[in-house]
């Protein structure tokens, strides 16, 4: 009976451990990560209220793009050249933010406005966290 105890124990431990790896591979939190993101997503925003778009765009890799709720495809330059035809309005209204981590990589997924879903896909290039992919459609309410 203590043997099966025993081997029960060790059993239930390995799994135990296992899952808190799987969980920390799976997108855990790194607060260090979701901290500096959070600064990089406020400066850029900031530049883009101020007009300052070489600021805004230094925030985003090169190869960066925007999935519309279309299914459209926008790159860097397509997206800077649009905001220069459009200069920024009010700030949006962010609710239901909710950050996961995987190593030099953060997914950002976040009501805008109320209106939409976004999901964003930060890296860790050079020691800078940069914008690489970012999606958006509409919410959709259902009724019972």
């Amino acid at each position: 009976m203590t043997y099966r105890l025993t081997v029960a124990a060790a059993v239930a431990l390995t799994l135990g451990v296992l899952s808190v790896r799987t969980a920390l591979a799976a997108g855990q939190q790194n607060s260090a990560a979701v901290a500096a993101v959070v600064k990089a997503e406020k400066a850029r925003t900031d530049a883009r209220h101020a007009g300052d778009l070489t600021t805004w765009a230094s925030y985003l890799t090169e190869d960066f793009i925007l999935v519309g709720p279309r299914g459209q495809a926008t790159s860097k330059a397509e997206r800077l050249a649009a905001l220069k035809a459009n200069p920024a309005g009010k700030p949006s209204t962010v609710s239901n933010e909710k950050f996961r981590t995987y190593g030099d990589t953060v997914i950002r997924t976040y009501h805008m406005d109320g209106q939409n879903y976004l999901s964003e896909v930060w890296v860790k290039q050079q020691g800078k966290w940069l914008l690489t992919h970012a999606a958006f459609t509409p919410l959709v309410t259902t009724k019972p």
